[in-house]
């Protein structure tokens, strides 16, 4: 799924993919599915649809501070100033990179912004309750313990201990913000898994759901 850049906001493009899916899934096959992962599931999880259907939410970003640079500047700043100076030193590097990275290939669109802690979107606009309606999963995922993981879990633990996204997230989205639409679900799990490679770590899960409907 794309959204336009003209597209202004999750709110528009929930309205537009209702009517869709209404149009082109729901009334014409038996057996169907909406699977949403990270910004799908916020979009899935309070699409205005009221014809029954089933609903897989995989960590879905109810705000994450990935999406507001200034927030993050701020955060990475305060990560470093709290540690002595010889730590300061060598991480001026990292986090200088991890800046650098996060200005060039971070997006800007509306939709981004919408998906960002604390924006007008998720405090204010967010409707949930149309989950009601569906048969709905919940995957949340914590990052994996260890040393021995894979290169991608690694690059998003590491990196996400400046946001403090490494102990109560999954390296992006806080656990916590993850849940926040269990209380409509039919099942909840969690899992070990960065914000990546959930999909693929998953995988049981969802051909568990797909099974069941």
């Amino acid at each position: 799924m794309y959204a336009k850049p003209e597209c202004k906001g999750i709110k528009q493009l929930q309205i537009e993919l209702a009517h869709f899916i209404k149009s082109n899934i729901v009334n014409k096959y038996e057996k169907h599915a909406l699977i949403g992962h990270s910004k799908g599931g916020l979009i899935f999880a309070g699409l205005p649809l009221e014809i029954p259907t089933n609903i897989l939410l995989i960590t879905p970003t109810f705000g994450t501070i990935m999406g507001n640079e200034e927030l993050m500047i701020k955060t990475l700043d305060e990560y470093k100033k709290s540690k002595n100076n010889i730590q300061k030193v060598l991480l001026t590097p990292d986090i200088a990179l991890y800046k650098w990275v996060m200005r060039t290939i971070g997006s800007r669109r509306a939709i981004d912004y919408d998906m960002s802690i604390n924006s007008n979107f998720i405090l204010q606009e967010m409707d949930l309750s149309y989950l009601r309606y569906h048969h709905t999963m919940l995957i949340t995922a914590t990052c994996p313990d260890g040393i021995f993981i894979n290169p991608t879990d690694a690059f998003f633990r590491h990196y996400g201990k400046y946001l403090g996204l490494d102990k109560k997230g999954d390296g992006m989205v806080e656990l916590e913000k993850q849940k926040l639409c269990e209380g409509f679900a039919d099942k909840v799990t969690t899992i070990k898994a960065t914000h990546p490679t959930v999909l693929e770590k998953a995988d049981h899960e969802i051909k568990s759901f797909l099974r069941g409907i």
